[in-house]
C-alpha cells in the first residue's frame, strides 16, 4: 500500500515535542535524545499517514452445484498494531476473521490489508471491530462474518493501573454465521 503524507511537515511537529521533553526535564544535549523530536514527528507521520484503500479481487462463486462454497472460511492470527485515540499509545494485537461466502470469494490478501487499512488510524478497539466489519460486509456481501479481535493495549500496561498481559476481546457478528464453529476452530469456548 502507498502512503499518502499530510501537508504537515517534519518540522512543524519537532518544535512541539521538542518542548514537551524540555518541560518533561529531558536533556536534549544527550546524544541519544537530541535527535528525538525529529524522529517523533517522524513516526508520528509515518504513522498516521493515510493509507490507500483496499482494491478488493473477488472471485465468483458459481451456485451452478459444480464448485459452490458454503463454508466457513477463517483467516486467525492477523497481526495489527493501532493506536488509542485515548492517550496515543500502541494496541497490539490479532484478528479473527471468518465469512461464509454468498456470490463471491475474496482474495486472500485483502482482509489482512482491511484490517492494516483500518488499524492505522487513533481509534478504540470497539470501533476497529465495527469498520473491519462493515468495509468486508460492504464490499464481498457474504452470507455471515464474524471479527473478533484480541489486544493489549498500552494505556493499560504503560500508565494508570499499569497491568501486563491485560487482553480485551471484542467480537461482531453479522449476518448468518455460527459463533460457536468459530470459536470451536479457533480453539476456545464462547458462550
Amino acid at each position: 500500500m502507498e502512503i499518502v503524507y499530510s501537508q504537515t511537515t517534519e518540522s512543524d511537529l519537532t518544535i512541539p515535542f521538542r518542548n514537551i521533553l524540555n518541560i518533561a526535564g529531558a536533556d536534549l544535549t544527550d546524544p541519544h535524545l537530541e535527535e528525538t523530536p525529529k524522529r517523533l514527528a517522524k513516526m508520528y507521520l509515518e504513522i498516521f499517514s493515510k493509507k490507500i484503500p483496499v482494491r478488493y479481487t473477488l472471485f465468483p462463486n458459481p451456485s451452478d452445484g459444480k464448485e459452490t462454497h458454503s463454508q466457513m472460511i477463517l483467516l486467525e492470527n492477523i497481526s495489527f498494531t493501532s493506536w488509542c485515540s485515548h492517550h496515543l499509545l500502541p494496541f497490539v494485537g490479532i484478528a479473527n476473521i471468518a465469512y461464509i461466502p454468498k456470490g463471491y470469494l475474496v482474495g486472500l490478501s485483502k482482509i489482512p490489508y482491511c484490517v492494516d487499512y483500518h488499524a492505522n488510524n487513533p481509534q478504540v478497539q470497539e470501533r476497529l471491530t465495527e469498520d473491519i466489519g462493515n468495509e468486508l460486509w460492504e464490499k464481498i456481501s457474504p452470507q455471515g462474518l464474524i471479527v473478533h479481535l484480541v489486544s493489549q493495549h498500552d494505556c493499560v500496561s504503560c500508565r494508570g493501573v499499569r497491568k501486563q498481559n491485560v487482553a480485551m476481546q471484542t467480537c461482531k457478528i453479522w449476518g448468518n454465521i455460527d459463533k460457536n464453529e468459530f470459536f470451536n476452530s479457533l480453539g476456545r469456548k464462547h458462550d
